[in-house]
């Protein structure tokens, strides 16, 4: 059983709950959905208020949090498996410009054939920063060396 669904059996919805409890509803709202993490007060104040153990209470909580964790895992799984035109589509229709600017990034990635569009092009499989060669001199946008605050030339990472 989720916050939601003990918030259900109540009879009671949002508003009501978080005045018997004393937080927001607002705050309530990211407690369902997993969004916000409670204090141990705010624990305390939901069992209380919904007459339930301390133990359980926490277990509630986890179980929201843990289905808002895989609902996020599962969305990412499903639009990384669209092609980039469904992607592309989906942007179009998307209702807000964040949401089509990260649409639209992941179908350029995947049409290029970016096996990862979240990976990172300067670090190697396990992390590491790479580097075009051993000691190579750092280099901005327009070429020129890159130096420190004490005016020494820098240098990439050596493995």
């Amino acid at each position: 059983m989720d916050l939601k669904q003990l918030r259900e059996t109540r009879g009671m919805n949002q508003a009501s709950a978080a005045a018997v409890v004393g937080i927001s509803q607002a705050m309530w709202s990211g407690l369902e959905t997993g969004t916000t993490n409670p204090s141990p007060e705010t624990v305390q104040k939901i069992a209380a208020a919904f007459d339930v153990e301390h133990s359980y209470a926490k277990r509630v909580l986890k179980s929201s949090a843990d289905k808002a964790s895989m609902d996020a895992k599962e969305l990412a799984a499903a639009i990384l498996a669209l092609s980039p035109a469904e992607l592309i589509d989906m942007a179009q229709k998307a209702p807000d410009a964040r949401s089509q600017r990260l649409l639209l990034a992941v179908a350029a990635q995947k049409s290029e054939g970016v096996g990862d569009p979240w990976a990172d092009p300067d670090r190697d499989a396990l992390g590491r920063r790479k580097s075009a060669s051993k000691g190579a001199v750092q280099r901005d946008a327009v070429g020129r060396s890159r130096k420190d605050r004490k005016g020494n030339v820098m240098r990439e990472a050596t493995k």
